[in-house]
């Protein structure tokens, strides 16, 4: 799975990268025959301010149509995982809707 990972205003990261990676292969995994793009943004919203500024969106497209899901957290990592999940149930949706009106 290809995913295009943009960063803004955060210290680009293999480690968060990977993490990205991993817990996007989890959450959309069973649907890869059906995803043909990821593309994610991981921002520092505030700067060194602190606080809820680490925003992480997640966008698939694919033939179960375009899904997108974006978080904010004080941890970069909670957001990768919050939004990693919230797009594979976003999908899981999707594909539950095509097989009751199919």
């Amino acid at each position: 799975m290809d995913v295009r990972i943009r960063w803004k205003a955060v210290t680009r990261s293999r480690a968060v990268e990977e993490h990205l990676a991993r817990r996007l292969r989890f959450a959309i995994g069973r649907f890869a025959d059906r995803v043909t793009a990821v593309r994610a943004w991981l921002e520092d919203v505030n700067g060194p301010r602190g606080g809820v500024d680490k925003r992480c969106a997640i966008e698939v497209d694919g033939a179960l149509g375009r899904r997108r899901a974006e978080v904010r957290d004080a941890d970069l990592y909670v957001a990768v995982d919050r939004a990693a999940g919230a797009v594979g149930r976003l999908l899981a949706r999707a594909a539950d809707l095509r097989r009751t009106h199919a």
